[in-house]
């Protein structure tokens, strides 16, 4: 951690390299996918339709709980 002149403090990420080995995610935080047929479902209707989703364009973690309660979200004129 490094401090500003102002006073304010600065966080800095430490730079992945060889030297710095990536850790493994404890099992524990890791959640199973429930890939159901309402997803695959509604993944094919979206492809086909040429559609795109908020939900994956921004990499949204939940999105297999959501579309397998056929839920999506669309930006519209944006």
């Amino acid at each position: 951690m490094s401090i500003e002149p102002e006073g304010r403090r600065l966080l800095r990420v430490e730079k992945r390299n060889a030297a710095v080995p990536v850790e493994r995610k404890p099992e524990w935080i890791k959640a199973k996918l429930n890939i159901g047929p309402e997803y695959v479902g509604l993944k094919n209707l979206v492809q086909s339709e040429g559609l795109h989703t908020v939900c994956e364009e921004a990499g949204c973690p939940n999105i297999f709980e959501c579309w397998e309660d056929r839920e999506a979200s669309f930006l519209i004129g944006g």
